[in-house]
């Protein structure tokens, strides 16, 4: 009878030590489950906007301005309101830099600094098409329409004063696109249709004083500019093409027929995501190629990709409900599965991007 007996407990011993071992394994299995879970969950990453479809705006690396109407708004990235003002009219455009707020009608642009001081008020000659600023600095892109109905594009410069202090006519260039190089120096992308050959031309130019530098592409139309500190590429039809500031060309890639889809340049390299121009008639992109300097990745993409965005070295692709992250090479990394739809919009500030979801607006840090 006491041999029964501890064979009993021995064995209820035995028991005890695999059910503690079995509940372990259990709570181990589940603990990785739900680490892998709220890993790739993005759910509680995305912080509503104060933005929505009757609105203008514009992002910037501190804060983000709204122009509803005739209220102009200022809110850091919590949602937070930093201050909110009454401006002179409506059916206005926004922008805004570090330093200066401009709204502008097709006539009449007014300036403010970005803690929402009211600067001036003045009405520009021509109409206005885009108008851009720098720290100290507003350009003013109009157009002007001579009694033989030619236009003439026209740059003005106006100081924190609202003086009008100097102006530029591209007479007959096209102006395709400008803006500020970081402070007050400018640059203005030009297509010249009066030489038998296309050229395209990339001016710098410092207002008040004199243009700085000129580059002039032959037989290639440029649709884009993209700067660093020490560097520029020119987006053409046909090629994307290296320059230092002084216009010494480094070298170039062949896009012909692929456009530019995103853009990251950093100092640890500069990235080019492109795209076959026939897909964008398409309702999804289903390859791309990342350009980094003279090294050119082929990219196979999953299926439902409507949009992509580059930060630092990946490559984010945005399905209906999942958001992919593939390297630079184009390798596939990970992957993050969401509840709802959502779209892309732009990037906001670091790595946050903006993004609209069951038709609101969000700000959302990419994985």
């Amino acid at each position: 009878m006491p041999k029964r007996k501890g064979l009993y407990v021995k064995n209820y011993r035995r028991f005890v030590i695999f059910l503690i071992v079995l509940i372990s394994i259990a709570v181990l299995v589940v603990g990785v489950v739900l680490f892998n879970l709220s890993r790739n969950s993005l759910e509680s990453a995305f912080v509503p906007a104060k933005i929505d479809d009757d609105m203008q705006y514009n992002i910037l690396e501190d804060y983000y301005l709204t122009l509803s109407g005739d209220i102009l708004s200022r809110y850091d990235y919590s949602g937070e309101a930093v201050w909110s003002k009454k401006v002179y009219d409506e059916g206005l455009n926004l922008y805004a830099s570090d330093k200066l707020i401009v709204i502008y009608s097709n006539k009449n642009l007014q300036v403010l600094t970005v803690e929402g001081d009211y600067l001036y008020s003045t009405d520009v000659i021509g109409t206005i098409n885009k108008v851009y600023c720098g720290n100290n600095i507003v350009a003013v892109f109009s157009v002007i329409v001579g009694e033989d109905e030619k236009k003439e594009n026209m740059i003005y410069f106006y100081n924190t004063s609202g003086s009008l202090f100097d102006s530029i006519s591209f007479f007959p260039q096209y102006i395709i696109d400008f803006g500020f190089l970081g402070g007050d120096d400018l640059w203005v992308l030009t297509a010249d249709p009066t030489n038998v050959v296309p050229v395209s031309r990339i001016i710098t130019y410092k207002p008040g004083v004199s243009m700085t530098g000129l580059i002039n592409l032959y037989s290639e139309l440029a649709y884009k500019t993209y700067f660093t500190a020490d560097n520029m590429y020119v987006a053409t039809t046909e090629n994307l093409i290296k320059y230092d500031l002084f216009g010494q060309k480094l070298g170039s890639n062949l896009i012909y027929d692929w456009e530019i889809k995103a853009v990251n340049l950093t100092i640890g390299g500069n990235f080019f995501a492109i795209v076959p121009r026939s897909q964008n008639n398409e309702p999804f992109y289903s390859n791309a190629r990342i350009i980094n300097e003279s090294v050119s990745y082929k990219v196979n993409l999953p299926k439902n990709v409507e949009d992509m965005a580059m930060y630092e070295t990946n490559l984010y692709l945005f399905g209906q409900d999942t958001i992919y992250v593939y390297s630079s090479k184009g390798e596939y990394l990970r992957q993050y599965k969401l509840d709802d739809k959502i779209n892309y919009i732009s990037f906001a500030s670091g790595r946050k991007v903006l993004v609209k979801k069951e038709g609101l607006y969000y700000f959302l840090d990419l994985p």
